[in-house]
């Protein structure tokens, strides 16, 4: 059941299930991708890793937004955040 952090059934949290609304979908996804580890807790070491990829992305706008209009969608993001991570382990 939901306890403290609201996770499960019962968590307190109205936009938990099919009824999430979209700003809460993009919370959940945003902390998932800092979220490194999935260990459902963020580091200060994550939130250090995630603030690098979105400085580069702001350094390298034009390879993040492959398609050219001005916005990275989710794929493009995916893209550039699995180039970004290659290139850390090089």
């Amino acid at each position: 059941m939901g306890g403290p952090g609201g996770m499960g059934m019962g968590g307190g949290n109205p936009d938990q299930g099919s009824g999430m609304n979209q700003q809460g979908m993009m919370g959940q996804y945003g902390y998932r991708g800092i979220d490194r580890d999935g260990d459902g807790l963020v580091s200060q070491e994550e939130v250090r890793e995630h603030q690098r990829l979105l400085e580069r992305m702001q350094a390298d706008w034009e390879q993040a937004d492959r398609n050219g209009d001005g916005q990275v969608d989710v794929g493009e993001f995916a893209a550039f955040e699995q180039t970004y991570r290659n290139r850390q382990e090089e």
